[in-house]
């Protein structure tokens, strides 16, 4: 499990993480230290209602929590930052995620001379 580069390497996005529901603690973690305890009880509030999405406001910071079946991710952004329109996607293309095995290069064919 690996949380997409789009979201580990944007400068907005200060904290982000991935696990498996239920989980304690994410499997996946990227960011400041100082956020994993907030994103770990974000995570927790989670799991104790009835939502797939959650999103926590606290002064200047937004935490973003969403789920799928299988999957929980988190990320911490600035609030006002103009990524965070864009996270509730980046979000869900995390959960989404699974590894695909890498399709091959088409055989070229050489041009018929003719």
């Amino acid at each position: 499990m690996q949380i997409p580069e789009n979201i580990t390497k944007h400068h907005g996005i200060e904290a982000s993480a991935l696990g498996k529901v239920g989980a304690d603690e994410p499997s996946v973690y990227c960011g400041l230290d100082s956020w994993r305890s907030l994103i770990g009880a974000a995570l927790l509030l989670l799991r104790h209602i009835d939502e797939s999405v959650v999103r926590i406001m606290t002064g200047t910071h937004t935490i973003l929590v969403m789920r799928n079946a299988e999957r929980q991710a988190a990320a911490v952004v600035v609030t006002g930052n103009p990524i965070s329109k864009s996270l509730p996607r980046m979000l869900r293309g995390a959960l989404n995620m699974t590894k695909r095995p890498r399709r091959s290069a088409p055989e070229t064919q050489e041009p018929a001379i003719g």
